[in-house]
Formats: structure tokens, C-alpha cells, sequence
């Protein structure tokens, strides 16, 4: 669901104090950006707004045919059950689910892809408590606890505040130990570099002949066709975490899948 660059941590390898914040800021974006394409794309934890959608029983039909209002349901021609919602007669089952794992009905709601943690859940502009009030099971499965049951619907012509409800989910890995430590690294040399200052950047000078000795260094072109960057700490971390040098990690979708969630922004 969510694939872009989020923030990864810092550990300052080296003194920048005499640089411009400026510099150092964008410095450090750069070499997020750089990891993360070297890594396979394979880190980095998004915090995503996900406006959940009423989780349909009848999706599961005929495995689900307890209704929201504890009326059981055998027969075909009696899908879906109808029910008087804000003066409207609407078919659905309203968010109250059975399954063969339940021993009765549950009041869940399906993310889509799984996430890493649930950050928070505000409903009509007022946050539930973090603990006692939901669980995420299969990292995408959110079920209430609290003895409440989920909206039955969304307003979505309100992006906040009363008739909206919001999952604010974060996706993706975080970046292991010592992710910190390669982009601050990577990010004083690049922000040393375009303040004019000596830095260890690869460079696209191959050889070097100073009195009388000669030297080569392996070619920028070799380097990020590697995907490495000539930092040493860097490269170790791309090394480590990408030996394959894969540059994107495997996804797999599928057009039938039904999500009841949509990301807001």
C-alpha cells in the first residue's frame, strides 16, 4: 500500500557543527534517499491517515451468516439483510463479522495490506485509548475490544472531526541497527561536499600520479552500478542489508483483492 522514502534515524559520524543547518538538513535527506535505493527500497516505517470502510459480512457469505442484529441467516434470497441507517434502508452487515475462528460475532475491520503497528484510531475527532480498546491480529485485521462496535460508515465529505474515522497505520520495516549511523556517515560527506570542503565522495578521477607515484581508484560508475556509495560505513550497510544488490523488494497483487480502508491525502 505504501512504498515511499519515510524518515530514517541519525547518528552524526563526524563534526557538521560549522555547516549551515540548511546543508546539513538537505544533506541528510539525500543520503536517506540514497540508502533506501541501495537496501532494495526495504525500509523505512510511513505513518499512513487510512479512512476504514464497514467491514461487509456478505464478502465472506456463506462462512459468515450471523447479521449485526444477532439475525441468523441460512438462505440465500434473505442476503443482504437491510438495515434503517440515518432514515436510509441500506443492505449490509454492518461490521459485525462470524467466522470459524469466533465463537461469536465481531465487530473488525480489514486494512488491506498488513502494517508494522497501528499508531492510532480517532473517531469523530476523539482518540481511543491505545491499550484496551482494539487489537491488530494478522497485522491487518483491526478488532474492537472495548465491548463498541466501529462506524458503520464514513462522511466523506469531512476530512477531520465529526463523521470521520481514522486509522493512522505505519508501513514498512524499521531500519535495523546501525541505519542511523551509514546516513549520517554518507550525509557529512555529501554536505562537506557542497560546502566546498575536503570530503571522501567518490570521484571521477581514476588515476592519480604524484611525484612519481601512481595510484588508481575504482570508478564512480563502477561504484553505483554496484550501488555503492565509496563511503566505507555506508557501503558495509548496503553490503549487509542488500548482498544481493536487489533494487526493490517483492510485492505481490492482486486486481480481486478487496480493501476496507482508503488513504486520505
Amino acid at each position: 500500500m505504501y512504498s515511499d522514502l519515510c524518515e530514517w534515524p541519525l547518528v552524526w559520524c563526524g563534526d557538521v557543527s560549522d555547516l549551515s543547518p540548511a546543508v546539513t538538513g538537505h544533506a541528510v535527506e539525500f543520503a536517506t534517499g540514497i540508502l533506501w535505493q541501495a537496501t532494495g527500497r526495504q525500509f523505512g516505517n510511513c505513518t499512513v491517515p487510512l479512512r476504514p470502510c464497514r467491514r461487509d459480512c456478505g464478502r465472506d457469505w456463506p462462512t459468515d451468516a450471523q447479521w449485526f442484529n444477532g439475525v441468523v441467516s441460512s438462505r440465500i434470497w434473505d442476503y443482504p439483510w437491510p438495515a434503517l441507517v440515518g432514515g436510509m434502508w441500506i443492505n449490509l452487515a454492518c461490521g459485525m463479522c462470524s467466522d470459524d475462528c469466533s465463537c461469536g460475532t465481531t465487530s473488525k475491520v480489514v486494512l488491506g495490506e498488513k502494517v508494522n503497528r497501528v499508531e492510532s484510531v480517532v473517531i469523530d475527532g476523539v482518540q481511543l485509548p491505545v491499550t484496551g480498546a482494539y487489537v491488530l491480529y494478522n497485522g491487518n485485521e483491526l478488532v474492537r475490544t472495548d465491548g463498541e462496535e466501529w462506524p458503520t460508515c464514513q462522511n466523506w465529505t469531512v476530512t477531520s472531526g465529526p463523521g470521520s474515522w481514522f486509522v493512522n497505520a505505519s508501513f514498512g520495516d524499521d531500519p535495523p541497527a546501525g541505519a542511523g549511523m551509514a546516513v549520517g556517515s554518507l550525509a557529512a560527506e555529501i554536505a562537506r561536499a557542497c560546502a566546498g570542503a575536503d570530503c571522501n565522495l567518490i570521484q571521477s578521477v581514476q588515476r592519480v600520479v604524484r611525484q612519481g607515484v601512481t595510484f588508481e581508484k575504482l570508478a564512480a560508475k563502477d561504484l553505483l552500478d554496484s550501488r555503492l556509495t565509496g563511503n566505507d560505513l555506508a557501503d558495509l550497510f548496503i553490503r549487509t542489508q542488500n548482498p544481493a544488490g536487489i533494487p526493490d523488494r517483492a510485492r505481490a497483487w492482486s486486481p480481486d483483492r478487496m480493501f476496507d480502508a482508503r488513504v486520505q491525502g
